[in-house]
């Protein structure tokens, strides 16, 4: 009885151990592609990285719509559609709206997919992953701020940030204009980023990678999906890395960490660990 009893309790010791442990789960993400020969390489990249693990998500960072100069079709038509639709064979396919897709294609692009076309968010156990629209007005008072405030509220172990433009005052007071209003998300959002524990926000839309850290949040851009030409190739003050090499990134949550890993088409793999 009393071996029993010990074989019970060791039994329940390790259920509650396995329930306490942090869920492991993975996404590949990246933003930026279109049909040139750099993004070609990075889809293939991914649909072979999606053949050979198992990920729980693939996120679009936004950009799939360039406009050839020679051509009258996009990117999205030429490529970007069938590419999508086979990321779905293998995991389940978010996105988020870039500058160059207009309200009528990212309509037909969320519908086509089943998707929600401005703000979403899901909690996979401790993971909580919240997209929303970077190309809206900033303001408090706003439908989406309201929403992201509260889908912040839950408890997790992550919490990550979708968005297409960089929020970062270096890139904002530093490029054009069309970066210059991510300013105003900045200073709307980050306080409450801080505010409710998000590890990291990952952003896009400039056509490189480079990686930030804003007290105890990462912002890194994952921009580097191929698209050409390149929309900028400089430092930042702040910047602890940056590369112009075309490739995507898997994140993985793990126990108390956010690990980011960066696979280069051009073979290279390069690491960063977060705590959370």
């Amino acid at each position: 009885m009393a071996i029993v009893l010990l074989i019970t309790l060791m039994i329940l010791f390790l259920a509650v151990s396995l329930l306490n442990q942090t869920y492991a789960f993975k996404i590949v993400t990246v933003g930026d592609l279109d049909c040139s020969n750099r993004s070609l390489q990075t889809m293939n990249s991914i649909i072979s990285y999606l053949r050979q693990n198992n990920t729980d998500r693939f996120i679009f960072l936004g950009d799939i719509d360039y406009r050839n100069k020679t051509d009258l079709r996009t990117s999205y038509s030429v490529c970007g559609q069938d590419f999508l639709e086979e990321v779905q064979k293998y995991t389940e396919l978010r996105m988020i709206k870039g500058n160059h897709e207009n309200n009528t294609l990212w309509k037909n692009i969320t519908d086509h997919f089943a998707l929600n076309d401005n703000i979403w968010y899901e909690k996979i156990n401790d993971v909580l992953l919240v997209g929303m629209n970077s190309e809206k007005p900033f303001q408090n008072y706003s439908k989406q701020y309201q929403s992201v405030s509260r889908f912040l509220n839950q408890m997790a172990n992550h919490k990550l940030v979708f968005i297409h433009s960089p929020a970062l005052p270096e890139v904002c007071t530093a490029v054009t204009k069309d970066t210059g209003k991510m300013c105003g998300f900045y200073e709307l959002y980050h306080p409450m980023f801080v505010k409710k524990g998000v590890d990291c926000v990952i952003q896009a839309h400039l056509h490189t990678m480079a990686m930030f850290q804003k007290g105890d949040i990462c912002y890194p851009i994952y921009g580097m999906g191929g698209a050409i030409p390149e929309a900028i190739n400089q430092r930042y003050s702040n910047m602890t890395f940056a590369s112009n090499e075309s490739g995507f990134t898997v994140i993985e949550t793990t126990s108390g960490k956010e690990i980011h890993t960066i696979y280069a088409n051009n073979g290279k793999i390069k690491e960063f660990v977060f705590d959370d």
